[in-house]
């Protein structure tokens, strides 16, 4: 089941620079055809519910198909979510069946309270070759307030694949009930909601189709065997969607070897991609024109806020990206577009503080910048210390901690501090090595790493000793999991290292874990300890994305995640990398001469969910956990 371009529709609702990047220093290819041939053996072509509060005048109708082919006497069941865990059993809201063409129309229902995302599953049926129970597909529908009468779903392989992307974080794959179950924490509702956005940039729902470029202004779509390790062969094809996301490096060429020429989804694939990763990308706004995007965090309503600026002097933005992937800041391309547009001189980092203000290092200017969360500027930061400031992080009590790039003197680089009140902190700055690039908070520490000395400092922040750790080779970024442990992506000898609380080095072989042929370039740790670098590889080639178990196991494939060979995921030399509650992983960087220039990837649903912003990770010790 190919996912293929299809026409436009409404929705139902309404870094740093390591390396290069230092500025001084159309059809859902991803050929989920296999799926779609699995099913010649399976389809034959929440949240614990709430007292409910809100009875629904809306009449949602709709059709399913599998490929071509209507699926009469499918069970379509209105699905909220299960609360409480991740992967808890959902509750039925209402149900009914498919008729003649595949049509349905659901009874009157009550929408549950705490109903933040409602989905349609559709399971078994005849799609002409007999009653077959492996059927399961589904689609996304969001809030179910928001639900009205002229809601009309078409659910497909697509929608399937889109919903099952998009909820892998917080899905639970059990075929011996048989189940796939979707819960979420009721901490972490707004992720579960947010990842209807995702799906929604996906797969047009009024269609049964995906997205074409063009669809939705400034987001390019990734158009153009599943039994997981270890696991259980699924039973149906929602939880063969749901293990391929969650595993898209497992089989794949014997996956893509189901697909035919002649598959209901057009075009296909010519060639296996290496893996079944899954990103958006977006060229929208100033991101578009060329300055290369760096710096990008995650707020805690789950937008992205990236910095534009690191190759070209005349492009300098502050973009802001909802969930839904709408260009908050503006889309409209030009160097005018975004955020601060009139303040930013060659920004570089960006962190979101505990109170939710937006702050960014202005290396241009050698000051630092808060803005509010509306994007308009509070304050314009300087300090005696700043020598080229590149990157900053929070620590637990709202203190900023800037890592400088440039020359203090002597060929010192330095770490400033920055209170609460926006002034220099006392006993700031500290010797940070040279050149510093990057800057990590622990609840015990701060971490920064620099291009050229090839050492780590660790900076305790009980008394502010000073701890240099000795690499070797320049380094990129630096990310901590729940242990307190740091995680470097080096380099200068294109490796990872993990560095304990205390200093030392965490089962880390000589000159680290290494993949041949990639050059780590960020890196950040998700809600289950996992660790992700977005690596460089050769000339103008995209880039890649690694992922290692919290025990430093390889789990990518080859190289790394590197998506369909027609949208890549990782941009050519990322610039900076951030988890979201949504459990997507959104990666920055630079064209450099590719074929299909993406300066910003959303990676769909790869990474278990994190708490964001960072600093509210940091304030309450759950980094590196789930929300």
């Amino acid at each position: 089941m190919n996912l293929t371009s299809a026409s436009s529709g409404s929705c139902p609702w309404g870094s740093r620079a390591p390396l290069t990047l230092y500025k001084k220093p159309q059809s859902f290819a991803l050929t989920i055809a296999a799926i779609g041939l699995l099913a010649a053996g399976l389809t034959g072509c929440g949240v614990v519910s709430s007292e409910p509060t809100h009875a629904s005048d809306a009449i949602i109708s709709g059709a399913v198909h599998g490929g071509q082919q209507p699926i009469v006497g499918a069970v379509i069941t209105l699905m909220e979510p299960g609360i409480g865990s991740y992967g808890a059993a959902g509750s039925i809201i209402t149900s009914t069946v498919s008729g003649p063409g595949g049509a349905f129309t659901l009874p009157a229902y009550t929408c549950p309270a705490n109903s933040g995302l409602v989905y349609l599953l559709a399971t078994g049926g005849d799609a002409g070759g007999g009653i077959n129970t492996a059927i399961a597909e589904a689609a996304i529908l969001g809030p179910c307030t928001s639900l009205t009468a002229s809601t009309f779903v078409n659910v497909t392989e697509v929608t399937t694949v889109a919903a099952g992307y998009s909820l892998a974080p917080f899905a639970i794959v059990a075929p011996l009930v048989p189940a796939t179950n979707i819960g979420v924490t009721s901490s972490n509702l707004d992720g579960l909601y947010n990842a209807a956005g995702t799906a929604n940039n996906l797969a047009n729902l009024m269609t049964g189709f995906a997205h074409a470029t063009g669809d939705i202004t400034g987001i390019v779509p990734p158009t153009a065997y599943v039994t997981p390790p270890s696991g259980t062969t699924p039973t149906d094809t929602f939880q063969a969607v749901v293990d391929i996301a969650q595993n898209p490096g497992n089989n794949v060429s014997t996956l893509f070897l189901l697909s035919t020429p002649s598959a209901p989804f057009q075009p296909t694939l010519p060639s296996a991609p290496s893996d079944f990763s899954l990103a958006l990308g977006y060229n929208g706004g100033a991101i578009t024109l060329g300055g290369g995007t760096l710096g990008v965090a995650v707020d805690a309503l789950g937008d992205a806020w990236i910095v534009t600026g690191a190759l070209n002097a005349n492009v300098h933005s502050l973009t802001e990206i909802s969930p839904a992937g709408t260009y908050i800041s503006g889309a409209t391309v030009a160097n005018s577009t975004g955020f601060g547009y009139a303040s930013l001189n060659d920004p570089v980092g960006i962190a979101i503080d505990q109170t939710g203000y937006v702050w960014v290092t202005n290396n241009g200017q050698n000051d630092l910048l808060k803005f509010n969360t509306d994007g308009t500027l509070k304050a314009t930061i300087t300090a005696s210390s700043f020598s080229g400031p590149n990157a900053l992080a929070f620590d637990p009590t709202g203190d900023a901690w800037v890592a400088n790039f440039g020359d203090a003197g002597g060929g010192l680089s330095y770490v400033t501090e920055i209170n609460t009140s926006g002034v220099e902190a006392t006993g700031s700055p500290f010797y940070g090595g040279q050149q510093g690039v990057d800057i990590a908070v622990s609840p015990t520490a701060v971490w920064q790493t620099n291009s050229q000395s090839g050492y780590v400092w660790r900076i305790a922040l009980s008394n502010h000793a000073i701890t240099p750790v000795q690499i070797g080779g320049s380094i990129g970024d630096v990310a901590i999991d729940h242990g307190n442990n740091a995680w470097l992506a080096v380099t200068g000898n294109g490796s990872i290292f993990e560095i304990s609380d205390s200093g030392g080095y965490v089962n880390t072989p000589y000159g680290g874990y290494q993949v041949a042929g990639t050059t780590p370039q960020n890196i950040a740790v998700d809600g289950l300890g996992n660790v992700f670098a977005g690596t460089a590889t050769t000339g103008t080639s995209p880039g890649t994305l690694l992922e290692y178990s919290n025990s430093a196991t390889l789990i990518s494939p080859g190289l790394g995640y590197t998506g369909s060979n027609i949208i890549p995921v990782v941009p050519a030399v990322p610039g900076g990398i951030a988890i979201d509650g949504s459990g997507n992983i959104w990666i920055t960087g630079g064209p450099f001469g590719t074929s299909n220039p993406i300066y910003v990837s959303e990676i769909v649903g790869l990474a278990a969910p994190v708490v964001t912003p960072r600093a509210t990770a940091t304030t309450n010790n759950t980094l590196g956990t789930r929300p």
